[in-house]
């Protein structure tokens, strides 16, 4: 991890060892170790498997336009 992000992130509240986690690297994560009473990690976890799954439907929907588009030009070539 770079020093400035783990910088910016204690300047947050987050300590050091905190600082360094896969967790805190996303504003979630770091909302849920800044207030923890808020959000749970129950919902920490929803939130992020929610993000896993947007993330691969757009993902799909990119590589199918791009077939798509790729397939008709090779359709309608002289």
């Amino acid at each position: 991890m770079k020093s400035v992000a783990a910088a910016n992130r204690m300047k947050m509240g987050l300590s050091a060892k905190v600082a360094g986690t896969q967790e805190a690297g996303s504003v979630l994560g770091r909302l849920h170790l800044l207030n923890p009473d808020e959000i749970t990690s129950a919902q920490f976890e929803a939130g992020m498997r929610m993000a896993e799954g947007y993330a691969r439907s757009m993902l799909w929907q990119v590589f199918r336009s791009r077939v798509s588009k790729q397939w008709i030009s090779l359709m309608y070539m002289d």
